[in-house]
Order: C-alpha cells, then structure tokens, then sequence
C-alpha cells in the first residue's frame, strides 16, 4: 500500500489529535533515504504538523516515543484537561438525569407502596430551595447599597453565581474606566447566544443531542467567547 494511503487511512479510523510514529526499518546508509521518502509521503498528504511523527529505528524510535507519549501523559493530567473531563461527565450526568425523569413510565413504575417517600423527597428539596432564597430575601429586602455589599462580602455563598454576574455586570457600567468590560460581560452572560447559554444548553443535553449543531463553526464560536469573557474578567480583576 503507498505511504500517502497507509498515512490516509489511519486518518480515516482515528481522531486527528492520535499521534503517528512512522519509522525507518533501513541500514545505517539506506536510513537518511528512507526518513526522506517519509517525509515526502507526510508533505504530499498534507499532514504536516498533525502529529505525525518521522524517525529512524532503534534508539531513535525509543526516544521519540517515549517523548510523545510523557507529553500526552502529562498533558492529559493537567487542570485544565482534567476540569474539561469533570465537567463533560457531569453534564453528561445532568442531561441523562433530566431525560430520565421526564419519561412518564419511570414515574409510573415507581411501587405504590413506596411514593410517598419521592414525594417527601420533592417537598424537601423544594422546601429547602424555598427557606434559602426566602431567608436571603428576609435578610435583604430593606437593605441599601452598602449594606448589600457587606453582605455578600460576609456571605459569598449565598447568592448564586449567575445572579453574582448579573450584579456584576451592573455595577461595571456604572464604573469610569470600566464600562466596556461591562458591556462585554453583558454579551456572556445575556441572550440566547451568550456564552452562559451556550454552557446551558452543553451542560443539559446529551452529547448524542449536541452533535446535530456541534460543528467547527461553534467549536470556533466557543473558543472566541470563552478567550474574550476569560480576558475581560482578568482585566476587571486587576482594578484597584
């Protein structure tokens, strides 16, 4: 099989991202030919610089993949990766549980016997939700401005993050010098097409759901809005 289909075809069945090694089973003085007619084969297939690897057998071929293989080693277990992989799983998770409870026959095939006790569970999670926000609402219902701001400095915790943005938001625009960076927040955090709704709706659908409108143009689109919101609130964060 030529090198150019060899190299094609393992395309066609892996991820773009899977390293290939290719080497040189040739002597001593037939190796620099071969590593050349290699790398021919890589440059015709226009798959130079994704991640295809070319090098000589032997030591060389060692090296170089016991270095690629610590790289992905240690690139897979960096914070980012490792949250990137948290967070897939978990909104896996959530999705996957808002499709179950909404199928009708999961609720009717719950023992009769045993329902009162999913009741009590609906009530007290409810219940709970209600006395946090209503003890939040009592605490601050008649509070001003810098009686507000002691309380969330004293109690961080109990107001959610998104509404935590949306104050924020408010106040940037109010703030010399800062105005922009609220208005760029305000494109992150508002609308259907806000980066905040985009999470949303990746954080509760099922992957299988996404991919009919997961393509490079959204890939493009999240890496865009994400950079630009990340370096907007850096901005906001070194303001003294």
């Amino acid at each position: 099989m030529p090198k150019i289909s060899i190299i094609n075809s393992i395309r066609d069945s892996h991820t773009l991202y899977r390293p290939i090694i290719f080497y040189s089973a040739g002597q001593a003085d037939t190796d620099i030919a071969a590593i050349k007619q290699l790398e021919n084969a890589i440059t015709d297939a226009n798959l130079v610089g994704k991640g295809v690897f070319i090098t000589s057998r032997g030591e060389d071929l060692k090296k170089q993949a016991r270095d690629i293989f610590n790289e992905m080693h240690n690139e897979e277990h960096k914070i980012n990766r490792v949250r990137g992989l948290l967070m897939d799983q978990v909104s896996e998770l959530d999705a996957s549980i808002i499709n179950v409870i909404a199928k009708e026959k999961v609720w009717n095939d719950v023992q009769e016997d045993k329902r009162y006790k999913v009741t009590k569970e609906f009530k007290e999670r409810v219940n709970q939700k209600y006395k946090n926000s209503e003890a939040v609402f009592e605490a601050t219902k008649n509070m001003e401005y810098e009686q507000i701001k002691k309380y969330i400095l004293d109690n961080p915790r109990n107001i959610d993050t998104f509404s935590k943005g949306k104050i924020l938001r408010e106040m940037l625009k109010h703030i010399d010098g800062l105005k922009g960076c609220g208005t760029v927040l305000s494109k992150g955090i508002n609308g259907d097409n806000s980066l905040i709704a985009i999470r949303n709706s990746y954080g509760h659908m099922l992957a299988t759901e996404l991919e009919k409108d997961h393509d490079t143009n959204k890939c493009k689109l999240i890496r865009n809005e994400t950079r630009l919101q990340v370096e907007n609130i850096t901005e906001v964060s070194k303001y003294k």
